[in-house]
């Protein structure tokens, strides 16, 4: 368990780190090497950002939506934070090793599988202002209860995680994929 101040913190960190490397590296890049697809099969940097894209377009207006309700409700932030268990086990399952290793492979369901033709231009305009609308929810996390509010998952609508626990499983899901870009460029 930990307090609430350093777990939105550790987001905060993970966002910024996340956003330097995109403007560092993606946002700036030449648009044929981003639609460049590996020998090895698999996605191109600009597939990976448009299955990030479809998982933004998910959870980043339910946790908002949570978190104006929670706002409306007085349920103000809780000093400490603990994971549900199911939630805990989405994270531990997404989240790369420190050397970038994945340990439990995943198929991504039909409906976050992006698109074979991709405008560049659009698919980085989209990504940027999910970061950015990221930062926003976070900010918002200061000021309510991120046990006592809940998002429905994308896998399906009876799978509740505490906003707490969606937050850390939507950053380790884009970590995951920072790591397969990083391999690719």
């Amino acid at each position: 368990m930990q307090t609430t101040t350093a777990l939105i913190k550790s987001f905060h960190q993970q966002l910024l780190e996340a956003s330097i490397y995109f403007q560092e590296y993606i946002f700036t890049a030449d648009p044929e090497l981003l639609q460049q697809k590996p020998n090895t099969g698999g996605w191109s940097v600009i597939e990976i950002l448009a299955h990030l894209n479809c998982y933004s377009r998910w959870y980043l207006p339910k946790l908002e939506t949570a978190f104006q309700q929670s706002s409306r409700k007085n349920l103000a932030s809780q000093p400490y934070f603990k994971s549900g268990w199911l939630g805990a086990y989405f994270i531990r399952i997404m989240q790369p090793q420190s050397d970038g290793s994945i340990t439990k492979k995943m198929k991504s369901p039909k409906n976050a599988i992006p698109a074979s033709a991709l405008n560049v231009e659009e698919v980085l305009a989209e990504f940027e202002q999910h970061l950015h609308h990221l930062k926003s929810i976070l900010q918002m996390a200061h000021k309510v209860d991120l046990v006592h509010t809940s998002v429905i998952t994308s896998l399906a609508s009876f799978i509740r995680l505490k906003s707490g626990d969606a937050i850390g499983f939507y950053l380790a899901h884009m970590t995951r994929h920072i790591w397969q870009i990083k391999k690719l460029t």
